[in-house]
């Protein structure tokens, strides 16, 4: 899929084409729509990268329910 932003937009935004994947990225991430690395893939960074963008704006990169599924797997959960 292609979306087409018009530089104008761009400019208007005061942002650069690679800055304007970062925000939806971002965003998408904050709202759980995205993944750490599907987020990083839009963004067009590396997922080290693309941590310490979410870290910076305060976006958790692993959450609890991440956290809680982990606990069951490595088998320190009472939930079985």
């Amino acid at each position: 899929m292609t979306i087409t932003v018009s530089s104008d937009l761009l400019e208007t935004a005061g942002l650069s084409e690679k800055e304007m994947l970062t925000e939806i990225a971002v965003l998408l991430c904050r709202q759980r729509r995205l993944t750490t690395a599907q987020g990083a893939e839009l963004a067009q960074m590396n997922r080290f990268d693309f941590q310490k963008v979410l870290a910076e704006r305060e976006v958790p990169a692993y959450t609890s329910k991440a956290f809680e599924h982990d606990l069951k797997v490595t088998g320190f959960s009472d939930d079985k």
